[in-house]
């Protein structure tokens, strides 16, 4: 839109400038056009928990990042309430089980999907570790003494937000827990008893 008047909302942080005006919403809320208009949309899934140790040391992975879904064109009706949808993060995980994977957001048919949970560390035991979870960008696997887990895959697409991989865990001695995935670059895998950054993330320039 190009001013406050077009547009009501409940739970927006409104910002202009002289290219128009941005709503940004950091929790779940409506978004009610006082005339039919046409809007560019980001959306960003929630982003997923940590594995959880089953006993210390043992490494677990990091989370997803959500997915990143823009659309330059969305149509809007006049006096039509429009449910902003934030997705929650995923909680971190404790005692040995995989992170919380992160929610879906979404507005006019638009969606993001959350992130993959980290995967759980396991002890020291010559187990392998366990893989992160698949979501919009998949967790990070765990470290294990024997086989580092796998990354969780991304599940993303254009329809439901980019996404990319989660990092693999390292194995042997050292268990490091892989980086989870972000909307552009794939976690980095742990290594050694360093565990794996995780991956960066779309620009966009978007702004009000």
């Amino acid at each position: 839109g190009n001013g406050f008047n077009q547009a009501t909302s409940t739970g927006a942080t409104i910002t202009t400038s002289s290219i128009g005006t941005l709503y940004t919403f950091n929790s779940s809320g409506t978004f009610t056009p006082q005339a039919n208009m046409t809007v560019k949309v980001l959306i960003v899934g929630g982003g997923a928990g940590g594995g959880g140790g089953a006993s210390n040391p043992a490494p677990s992975g990091g989370g997803g990042g959500g997915g990143f879904n823009y659309h330059s064109t969305s149509t809007l009706t006049a006096s039509t309430a429009y449910a902003v949808v934030v997705g929650q993060g995923g909680t971190g995980a404790t005692g040995g089980t995989t992170g919380g994977n992160g929610a879906t957001s979404s507005f006019n048919g638009v969606s993001a999907s959350g992130g993959g949970g980290g995967g759980t560390g396991l002890a020291n035991n010559g187990t392998p570790g366990n893989a992160g979870a698949n979501g919009s960008s998949g967790g990070g696997g765990a470290g294990g003494s024997g086989t580092g887990g796998i990354g969780g895959s991304a599940t993303s697409s254009l329809t439901f937000g980019l996404g990319t991989n989660g990092g693999n865990g390292s194995g042997a001695s050292s268990e490091g827990g892989g980086g989870g995935g972000g909307t552009r670059i794939i976690g980095s895998a742990g290594s050694g008893t360093n565990g794996g950054d995780g991956g960066a993330g779309q620009v966009n320039t978007l702004t009000g």
